[in-house]
């Protein structure tokens, strides 16, 4: 990683290795499941991506970690000690950039940015034989829009350990569930019901048996079902449930989808 400065503005050079613009463009699709906007933050240590809906109150969260040797080569400190790039468009940016993959080439980076501003204004991409140029809009207007994360918050917020319980789904229960959602569209919303430690998922229409729990009061969880969507387990899922959401975490991703808590009806 390289930086030139040109008056106000610095240039900030690295590269994605082929196998990291890979996996970054992986996370990054999945992550447009959750939210329009996306964040991108690199350190010297790690990438951080994620995506949030809501400003004042987080209607749903997801990132996604990696360790910077796994994407990105050559990286030294950094003014400001990190970068960030907020994606206004990031189906455009995933509608640009599947020639990456297809070419199985590393992709050179340019970020520029104004002297002393934590956002870049500009991501130039190029393998070689195809290049972009992605805005990210005006940096004064993106603390607005975006809400500011750092991986310690992250992990420390959404730290599963802290949840008041947890349960666990089998993949294909899930799946099930899924469809059920999908085939009734009456409603935009699903419910956890916790009865007498029974676990159920579904609606007041229909009702999938999802597990057990133990010390755990009668209760109702709802939120947006859409968001069962964005969860893509190898096998089983651990709901960990929180005073105001459900946390998924799977590998170095975590999901938060925020919730309305009221007695079991």
């Amino acid at each position: 990683m390289s930086i030139t400065f040109n008056g106000t503005t610095e240039n900030i050079d690295f590269v994605f290795n082929k196998d990291g613009i890979k996996l970054f463009l992986r996370r990054f699709m999945d992550l447009i499941k959750v939210g329009e906007t996306i964040k991108l933050r690199i350190d010297r240590n790690s990438v951080l991506l994620y995506a949030a809906v809501g400003k004042q109150q987080i209607i749903a969260f997801k990132s996604a970690v990696s360790d910077v040797s796994d994407l990105v080569t050559d990286v030294e400190d950094l003014p400001n000690g990190y970068m960030d790039f907020v994606f206004i468009n990031p189906a455009n940016f995933v509608n640009n950039t599947g020639f990456y993959l297809a070419d199985d080439m590393d992709v050179m980076c340019r970020m520029k940015r104004r002297v002393g501003s934590s956002y870049a204004q500009e991501l130039q991409m190029t393998n070689g034989k195809i290049s972009h140029v992605f805005l990210c809009g005006d940096a004064s207007e993106l603390p607005s829009k975006v809400r500011e994360l750092s991986i310690e918050q992250i992990e420390s917020k959404m730290d599963p350990a802290n949840c008041n319980f947890s349960f666990e789904v089998d993949k294909a229960v899930l799946d099930r569930v899924r469809r059920l959602c999908k085939n009734n569209k009456d409603t935009e919303i699903v419910n956890i019901y916790v009865k007498s430690g029974s676990v159920k998922i579904g609606t007041h229409k229909w009702k999938v048996d999802a597990g057990k729990v133990e010390d755990v009061s009668d209760t109702k969880l709802t939120f947006a079902k859409k968001y069962l969507y964005c969860v893509e387990p190898a096998d089983a899922v651990k709901f960990n449930v929180f005073e105001e959401f459900v946390l998924i975490k799977e590998g170095e991703t975590r999901l938060m989808i925020g919730l309305e808590l009221d007695d079991v009806k």
